[in-house]
């Protein structure tokens, strides 16, 4: 395949889903005989990430409309801030036939459904080829009237034993492997595990990723809460980690807990790794994470302390989850299974001219 695809997308050097996603398709695309040329604007605000997003936006459009054969790939935001950011790239869609749109968050619905500025998202998005990697996303756009979509499912990091750091050797590990944000449910979640040692359960609770603030607690707020904790030894954080660090201190947990009310959850990588080793998972009762874990026997949650503490408990006092729920997972989330729909998709729904 002698074709060109022209990527656009944010900074990749995070350990979020989509970086890590987004950088695995890029890796899969350099030794095919595709060849790539990258648009990355940085993910730092302020007027200077402003026109560096501007300019490289314009010269995505350009070149991509002069290029007609070659393909676009856009990793977009679902931000109206980002969504004004990806315009020049996102003008393509009605000009141009061979437009992928990657989406990773939930939250693309709440942005098609914001009076007026709805209509134009609408309005671009129904032209593209869009992938999401939940179900719940294909009905939701569908009711929206938005159906050029097709489903590619995130895949497990699935990595070799690597040097990790040492956690003592509690009775139970409870890990929490996502970014310490408020609306994911990290405060009910803290508060639960404050309930669970007022039983004189023995457990210790692994904290991984770093705090960011939303709509209900800003930066420096989760992080003056993340200083008060680090007194109680029985805390542990380590920060945000490289992916195939984190997906061995998993290996070395039992329970996995994301009691997420974030609109923009969607597939959570931490869940899958979570699910094809086996482990316990404590989730909160959404569309995304229920389509996330499909026929798994994961434990429900609502956003409060006490139901949090009630799922733990439960996922404390069920049997071990069997080998079989394991492999399923496994296959379902292959990243060779990724591979190749990815590779579907480019074969089979941009063979147009």
């Amino acid at each position: 395949m002698n074709n060109k695809i022209l990527i656009w997308s944010a900074d990749l050097s995070d350990y979020n889903g989509q970086a890590i996603v987004t950088r695995h398709i890029l890796s899969k695309l350099k030794i095919s005989q595709i060849k790539v040329k990258k648009f990355i604007y940085p993910s730092f605000s302020g007027v200077l990430s402003t026109l560096i997003s501007i300019r490289k936006g314009v010269l995505f459009f350009f070149t991509s409309l002069l290029n007609q054969s070659s393909y676009s790939y856009i990793v977009c935001s679902r931000s109206v801030p980002g969504f004004f950011r990806d315009l020049p790239a996102l003008f393509l869609t009605p000009l141009k036939k061979r437009v992928i749109i990657h989406i990773h968050g939930s939250d693309i619905t709440d942005l098609m459904q914001i009076p007026f500025l709805g209509l134009l998202v609408r309005y671009l998005y129904r032209h593209p080829l869009l992938i999401v990697p939940s179900r719940h996303l294909v009905d939701e756009l569908a009711l929206l009237g938005v159906h050029n979509v097709t489903l590619l499912e995130n895949f497990a990091l699935m990595s070799q034993s690597v040097s990790t750091p040492s956690v003592p050797k509690e009775n139970i590990r409870i890990i929490w492997n996502s970014n310490i944000i408020s609306s994911k449910g990290f405060f009910e979640f803290t508060e639960a595990l404050f309930l669970l040692r007022s039983r004189n359960i023995d457990f210790i609770a692994i904290i991984l990723g770093s705090p960011i603030g939303d709509e209900e607690k800003k930066e420096y707020e989760m992080k003056e809460y993340i200083e008060s904790l680090k007194q109680y030894e029985w805390i542990r954080f380590y920060g945000s980690l490289p992916p195939e660090i984190a997906h061995n201190m998993l290996k070395k947990s039992d329970i996995v807990v994301l009691p997420s009310r974030y609109r923009s959850e969607c597939q959570p990588l931490s869940i899958i790794d979570a699910m094809c080793l086996g482990k316990k998972i404590v989730v909160s009762d959404t569309a995304a994470l229920r389509s996330t874990v499909g026929e798994y026997p994961a434990v429900f949650c609502d956003i409060s302390s006490e139901s949090v503490l009630k799922s733990i408990l439960i996922a404390i006092s069920s049997p071990k989850i069997s080998n079989e729920h394991a492999n399923v997972a496994s296959q379902r989330f292959s990243v060779l299974r990724f591979d190749s729909l990815f590779q579907n998709i480019i074969d089979q729904n941009l063979s147009k001219r």
